[in-house]
Parts: structure tokens; sequence; C-alpha cells
């Protein structure tokens, strides 16, 4: 952060760094680093807000199975992402429904499904 300025933002990430360190398996600052590649003072950076670990967010993934939507934005990513997959299921439901119908209408062969409705 310049000059030292912590900001809101970081400071949270920095919490669910922490949070999910401890969830983890409750490991020390010391074991995440080594699953991570980074020094403890690098794990105690980023928990601290003074750092956000954009370039590490896939390893931190890894080493703590959360996902790196949620270390940055939080439930309200999880939410967002559990209503897109909600989505994607019920629009898979529906073509799978058309699938079924189109064995038993071969009249359909050749022609061009309908547009899906948006739920």
């Amino acid at each position: 952060m310049k000059g030292n300025q912590k900001t809101e933002k970081a400071i949270e990430i920095g919490k669910r760094i922490a949070e999910a360190r401890r969830e983890a398996g409750g490991m020390t600052q010391q074991e995440l680093g080594e699953l991570v590649g980074v020094s403890v003072r690098s794990i105690a950076a980023w928990e601290l807000g003074d750092v956000i670990p954009y370039r590490h967010l896939k390893e931190l993934e890894r080493a703590t199975g959360f996902d790196a939507a949620w270390i940055l934005h939080g439930e309200e990513a999880t939410d967002v992402r559990d209503r897109q997959l909600d989505e994607i299921s019920r629009k898979l439901d529906e073509i799978l429904r058309r699938l079924d119908g189109a064995e038993a209408a071969p009249s359909m062969r050749g022609r061009p499904w309908p547009p899906l409705r948006n739920a």
C-alpha cells in the first residue's frame, strides 16, 4: 500500500486470509507460507492488510480450499457465484428436457431450437 496506508478492503482481505488459514486445519503462518511459497513475513503482511496477494491467489486457494473470489470479496462473491450456478443449472435442465423431447419427436431434427427462456 502506498505510504503504508491500509485500505479497508486490504484489511478485510487480510482477515479472510487469516480465517482461511485457521479453518484449513489450523495451520500456522509458517505452514501456509511453505505451501504458498512465500515467507512468514509475507503471510503476516497479507493478514495485517499491508499487502494484497493478487499474484498468490491460486496458491492460497490450493493451500486453504477457499476460493480466491471469497478471499477478495467475502460472502457477496460466493452469493453471486451461487446465483450464477443456479441459473446455469436451470438452463441445463431445460436443455436436457428439450433433448429428451427431441428423441420422442423426430420431426424437430434439422430445425433450429427456439431460444432458451430466461429464468
